[in-house]
């Protein structure tokens, strides 16, 4: 009786009733939420037989150009489909609560008010992510919606059935982007990484030795490319996990050993 949806679809909700396909209501209970990917988990006490599970892929496999879609009542029309493909990944949005969520799919599926909360499939009928916010002037469609990935799903399903609130990595510091002239300076043959402009008093990354003007370009087996993609491979590793770290020094690759902080549901996400 388990369900995912979008936080800001029951922020605020006194009372949660969840429709069936077959138009029956059930009282539904919250098991928690995590603001800061806008998502939540919320439990209808059902029998098992009147539920069809959706299986859920690894959003890793995710690539530009792939056929997806999105499936939810847009407007109020009930069970619409439409279809698209993915436009790009990795991008950092401005959710409705104020709160920048990381690490997003973007679609030109049409997703408009009323499909949040539902899924984006790819061909297989497999979840891909969970449909969470666009960009409009005119309130419905433009072509730029967008879903959280279904591995920042998974990761926050799991922490909010396990004990109702989700922790995530934390790092400590601050970082700015690498552009072209930034990378000849420091030896780089093109831009990539994320360049640390300050380390935090009494952070993991200040443990670890990491030092302004080092460039971050691998965390664990994870690639950092551009410096959006930190926080979110971060934030993704359980805290007071080791991992190692290649970082930029002196145009020569360095690597070291962190150990990752807590930052809690109720903190925004940052590095």
């Amino acid at each position: 009786g388990h369900i995912v949806t979008n936080y800001h679809v029951i922020e605020g909700a006194q009372e949660l009733i969840v429709t069936m396909l077959d138009e029956s209501r059930w009282e539904a209970s919250i098991v928690g939420v995590d603001p800061n990917n806008d998502l939540a988990v919320i439990k209808v006490d059902i029998p098992d037989e009147r539920i069809k599970i959706l299986l859920m892929t690894d959003s890793d496999e995710v690539f530009v150009g792939q056929k997806v879609l999105a499936l939810g009542n847009p407007f109020g029309l009930q069970h619409t489909l439409t279809t698209g493909i993915i436009s790009a990944l990795g991008r950092t949005i401005e959710a409705q609560n104020g709160r920048k969520i990381e690490g997003v799919l973007q679609t030109d599926a049409a997703i408009n008010p009323g499909n949040s909360g539902g899924p984006l499939f790819n061909l297989e009928g497999e979840v891909v992510g969970v449909n969470s916010q666009i960009f409009t002037r005119s309130g419905g469609s433009i072509g730029l919606s967008f879903s959280i990935p279904s591995l920042v799903v998974k990761n926050v399903i799991n922490q909010l059935m396990a004990r109702g609130s989700v922790v995530r990595g934390w790092l400590g510091g601050t970082i700015r982007n690498v552009d072209r002239t930034l990378a000849q300076s420091f030896g780089l043959d093109r831009p990539k990484g994320a360049l640390v402009a300050q380390v935090g008093d009494d952070s993991p990354a200040e443990e670890a030795g990491i030092e302004p003007g080092d460039i971050i370009v691998k965390v664990a087996d994870s690639d950092i490319e551009v410096s959006a993609d930190l926080p979110h491979v971060v934030g993704l590793i359980a805290p007071d996990t080791k991992v190692e770290m290649v970082v930029i020094r002196d145009g020569e690759p360095t690597r070291l050993r962190v150990r990752i902080g807590s930052l809690g549901a109720d903190q925004p996400m940052r590095l």
